[in-house]
């Protein structure tokens, strides 16, 4: 199977910043499943994608419900709006950027080594 893991250092325009000790926002996309997986900030999410050229479309998104505290909670609220519906993109380099319907830049994932 394709598995592509990365971790996302863009959404909404500004950088992600950790804090020391909290876990990087992260998703792995498995091609032959078609399936989404990853840690938004304060809990897991699942789920399922569709690829076309130029565009993804993610549905049946799920998620833990743990509580974090701000801005965690909002981080986490804007990286999963980010990965709802139909999305375009592009990969360059080591990079999968998601664009907003105005051809903006939403959200950036560096790519990870996957075993």
């Amino acid at each position: 199977p394709v598995v592509a893991a990365g971790i996302l250092v863009l959404v909404a325009g500004a950088p992600v910043v950790q804090g020391d000790g909290e876990k990087e926002i992260f998703m792995v996309l498995d091609s032959q499943e078609k399936r989404i997986h990853g840690f938004s900030g304060c809990n897991h999410f699942n789920g399922s994608y569709t690829m076309g050229e130029g565009s993804i479309g993610f549905s049946h998104l799920a998620s833990t419900m743990m509580m974090c505290l701000e801005p965690a909670m909002d981080l986490e609220q804007t990286v999963l709006h980010t990965l709802s519906g139909e999305r375009s993109y592009t990969i360059e380099g080591n990079r999968l950027t998601f664009f907003d319907d105005d051809g903006q830049p939403v959200a950036i994932f560096e790519a990870l080594e996957t075993p």
